[in-house]
């Protein structure tokens, strides 16, 4: 028999428990890199911001004394530049309090966020279940969201699922978190893996939210959603306002002074 404490799940739930014959590989688990290299992208033959460098500027966005809520794939690098802050990170897995990923002999193999990456826990963290977990996501709890996306059109709309095309996921919780979020910061690569521009004039994919989007980071550029239209504020260093908005298809106006990402 197994005890009841090491069943996470209540027993009304349960129609069978089996034991693992096989054990896990906790050691493989700590020495396999959680993603590949981290490689910046070419744009005009120049290197934009990596996958790790977009997560800076959102990080930067987000105030002091909030909850915040990181979608998978690049938004989960913003964890790594909030360390110090009073920031409080929520996931949908069921955690209030984590920071940075982490590696190696770092690892705890049950302290990881909803993408799965170990990381590590501030004092105070605590845990729950999904359902309280998405309570406080629909209940207007999380004052900032960061999600990745497929694109985001000049009318501040966003679509980061499919379903037409099952190699790019399901609409899982976005749509949840977005509409209680009150900032959403999207974070993506500037163009496709086709070199296609993900800001776009209208999205062609399914919307996960209307006229919802307050802040864009992509590789080039940062842009800020002011009086009904995407301000373009800050570039990637070696790069122009007027090469990054040649390589968008939505209609975007410069700041007086673009500053430069850092």
């Amino acid at each position: 028999g197994i005890p009841p404490e090491p069943v996470n799940l209540r027993g009304i739930f349960v129609h069978r428990v089996v034991k693992a014959t096989v054990p896990m590989d906790t050691e493989a688990l700590r020495r396999t890199p959680r993603r590949a290299p981290d490689t910046a992208k070419l744009y005009n033959g120049k290197p934009a911001l990596t996958r790790a460098g977009i997560g800076k500027p959102p990080a930067g966005l987000v105030r002091e004394g909030s909850y915040v809520n990181l979608g998978t794939g690049i938004p989960t690098q913003v964890s790594n530049f909030l360390e110090g802050r009073d920031v409080i990170l929520h996931a949908e897995n069921g955690v209030l309090g984590y920071g940075k990923m982490v590696s190696g002999n770092d690892i705890d193999l049950d302290i990881y966020n909803a993408s799965g990456q170990f990381v590590a826990l501030n004092p105070g963290a605590s845990f729950f279940d999904s359902v309280a977990s998405f309570e406080m996501a629909r209940g207007g709890k999380i004052d900032t969201v960061i999600l990745g996306a497929y694109e985001v059109d000049q009318y501040g709309s966003v679509a980061n699922w499919s379903t037409s095309d099952a190699k790019r996921g399901g609409i899982g919780g976005a749509m949840d978190l977005i509409s209680g979020a009150k900032q959403l910061i999207i974070v993506m690569e500037h163009c496709d893996s086709k070199g296609r521009p993900k800001l776009k004039r209208k999205c062609a994919y399914p919307l996960t939210g209307e006229a919802c989007v307050d802040y864009v980071v992509t590789d080039l550029a940062l842009l800020h959603w002011i009086d009904g239209r995407f301000v373009l504020e800050e570039v990637a260093p070696g790069f122009t306002a007027q090469e990054v908005m040649a390589l968008a298809e939505m209609d975007m106006v410069p700041a007086e002074k673009v500053g430069v990402m850092a």
